[in-house]
This record gives C-alpha cells, sequence and structure tokens, in this order.
C-alpha cells in the first residue's frame, strides 16, 4: 500500500498531454501520485499490475485504445473509474463508452475545470453513470 492519497493512471501517447493533463490535476490533488503510459499496452499492464483510484485514457492509443480499452479495463476492474479522452466528441460515440463502462468522456478542448468537475464527481465513490463534458 502507497502513502499517496489517491493515484491516478494518465494514459496517452502524447507526452505533452500528458504532461499537461498532469499538471491540471496536480494542482487540485497536491498528493496524489500520478502514473503514465504511453500505449494501450503499457496501460493495461499498469492497470493490471497496480492499483489506480482513476484512469484517464485517450482514445486513440496505440496499441489498444478507444473503448475496446475500456471493456478490457472493466473485465479486470469493474470498479475501476475510466474517464475516456478525445480529440474528436460525438453522441453515438459517448453512447458507446457508456455501454462499455467509461465513468466519463470529455473532449480534449474541454476547460481544465471540466476534468476537475468530472474527477470530483467520480473520485468519491464510483456512481456507475457517465459523464459528458462539453468542449
Amino acid at each position: 500500500m502507497s502513502n499517496f492519497a489517491l493515484r491516478i493512471l494518465v494514459a496517452n501517447d502524447q507526452p505533452s498531454i500528458r504532461s499537461a493533463t498532469i499538471n491540471i490535476m496536480r494542482e487540485a490533488y497536491p498528493a496524489a501520485f500520478f502514473g503514465e503510459a504511453g500505449s494501450g499496452r503499457e496501460a493495461l499492464l499498469m492497470v493490471l499490475g497496480d492499483d489506480w483510484d482513476v484512469v484517464i485514457l485517450d482514445s486513440m492509443l496505440p496499441g489498444a485504445s478507444g473503448i475496446p480499452m475500456v471493456k478490457r479495463i472493466k473485465a479486470v476492474k469493474p470498479a475501476l473509474p475510466v474517464i475516456l479522452t478525445t480529440l474528436y466528441t460525438s453522441p453515438q460515440t459517448a453512447r458507446w463508452a457508456a455501454r462499455a463502462g467509461a465513468s466519463a468522456y470529455i473532449a480534449y478542448q474541454a476547460a481544465p475545470e471540466e476534468l476537475l468537475a468530472v474527477l470530483r464527481a467520480i473520485l468519491p465513490k464510483a456512481t456507475g453513470a457517465t459523464l459528458v463534458a462539453a468542449s
């Protein structure tokens, strides 16, 4: 068991986006531990190998991404909240994400406050509802 109050895995193949995402969250959660994965395979191995409080997952990771990746994570850790992030949002994809088990679906273009609001909504307890942040 770690000394960190919160463990957040950020899976994105773009180091600059991973870093920006972590910096946004670090201000709100300074005691949190942030793990980083640059591919779907790496993210899945990290999910299997450790206990996370939430996964922020890019919808277009090399190796395994998007809806299939959400399904893989939920198959092995059904209570683990997964926030699916995407450049291109659509109502259909939001429905697919919800059916796959994503806790939230958020656009990269969303304001940092929206990501933090989504985190505050799902971190206390996974509710099973899917949140869609407007862009």
